[in-house]
């Protein structure tokens, strides 16, 4: 019964639209072409993957 009479706020819907509006406003960027890989010939060539540190192969296992 308390909940149902409690006070309400709509300050949740607020910010996940105002979230959600600037999200489709400034839209979404690629990663940098050299943290991605590179699968094919083309997108080596394209400099996907140049100087790609693998986790693993750096020292304690932590290249970031």
């Amino acid at each position: 019964i308390y909940l149902a009479l409690a006070p309400k706020s709509n300050a949740n819907y607020v910010a996940y639209k105002a979230a959600r509006n600037a999200a489709k406003a400034t839209g979404s960027k690629l990663p940098p072409k050299h943290i991605l890989n590179a699968p094919t010939d083309l997108m080596k060539d394209q400099g996907y993957g140049t100087d790609y540190a693998y986790d693993h192969d750096a020292e304690d296992g932590f290249s970031g």
